[in-house]
């Protein structure tokens, strides 16, 4: 009985100090969040009506800690009350690549100025990318067109 005693009375000590341990331990933290990038984008090809795109513009992407990024863009010069599709490409506009992320769909108030903001999973986001919005909006029969406003992200 007293060897029992004995090792009761250590072993309570050794899970005291076990507690102890794990109590002062640091709390884990969660894991650092990246700054943000931004794109300054410019003008590309032309509007659907085949005017010269005036479209320029600015997109901010700000990730947070849940694994998402908020990508938040604004567009000026666009034509009156119009809506463009948007995405991220891999690439940059010199060095086009395919649609990596959708973007929300940008409309244009009555001055040719619209703003937008998409989440996306920043793991999906290439390192070499860009954003770009094209011609026309989704669901128009005549497609999403030629990109109309580009800005690669840095």
């Amino acid at each position: 009985m007293k060897q029992f005693q004995k090792w009761l009375v250590v072993s309570g000590f050794g899970a005291l100090g076990a507690v102890l341990l794990w109590a002062c331990a640091p709390a884990p933290s969660a894991a650092p969040v990246a700054g943000g990038k931004s794109a300054t984008m410019t003008s590309l090809n032309t509007f659907a009506s085949g005017a010269p795109s005036t479209a320029v513009g600015a997109a901010s992407l700000v990730p947070s800690s849940d694994g998402k990024t908020k990508v938040s863009v604004t567009v000026t010069g666009l034509t009156a009350n119009t809506k463009h599709i948007g995405h991220i490409h891999t690439g940059s506009c010199a060095n086009p690549g395919p649609v990596v992320l959708p973007l929300e769909e940008l409309s244009s108030d009555g001055n040719g100025a619209g703003n937008v903001s998409s989440t996306v999973e920043t793991a999906k986001i290439p390192a070499a990318a860009y954003v770009q919005y094209h011609q026309r909006g989704k669901g128009d029969p005549a497609g999403a067109g030629a990109g109309i406003v580009c800005g690669d992200i840095k």
